[in-house]
């Protein structure tokens, strides 16, 4: 399967290139599917479902889990990519290394809203949330959400980097 996935996966290699991997299509869809899980878990916990309300969590645990290690995979391509031939120079990173830098911010954002939502998760399986008292859901919840807000921009920025750096070249 790691076999499968990496050929799917693994952007072709061109040396200093900056190519967004489609690995980030996948990590995207994850984190869409675990804000989705976690706003079904809060509405759910509201209603008093608690099984419904606990399989959401684990729901968005697991797409949180596969989030984080699609995204680590998509910027090992990426730094793996930059890498210059032997035979060349260093790398360069340009305008990349800011992109980078706000990936790499948002992915220890990201591990720590992991640890908050495993947290929550155990919490949910102690019968500690019910439709009085939901507050750890809730921030959990809005701080996926804003993760997920966050990405968007950040895989924006990628997209303006990308073209940036294809089309420059050929003006220049």
């Amino acid at each position: 399967l790691a076999c499968v996935l990496s050929r799917l996966l693994l952007p072709p290699r061109v040396p200093g290139a900056f190519i967004v991997p489609t690995a980030f299509a996948f990590s995207t869809v994850c984190l869409l599917l675990c804000s989705v899980s976690l706003g079904r878990a809060q509405a759910f916990v509201q209603r008093e479902r608690q099984h419904s309300f606990r399989r959401s969590l684990v729901w968005a645990l697991a797409f949180g889990t596969a989030f984080v290690g699609v995204q680590a995979f998509g910027l090992w391509c990426i730094i793996h990519n930059l890498q210059p031939d032997r035979n060349a120079g260093e790398a360069e990173l340009g305008p990349t290394a800011g992109v980078l830098g706000a990936a790499a911010l948002h992915c220890f954002h990201v591990i720590v809203a992991l640890m908050v939502l495993s947290y929550v998760t155990l919490q949910g399986f102690s019968d500690r949330y019910d439709h009085e008292y939901s507050f750890g859901v809730s921030v959990c919840t809005w701080f996926w959400h804003i993760l997920g807000i966050l990405w968007v921009f950040i895989l924006g920025a990628y997209a303006v980097v990308a073209w940036f750096l294809t089309v420059r070249p050929s003006t220049g």
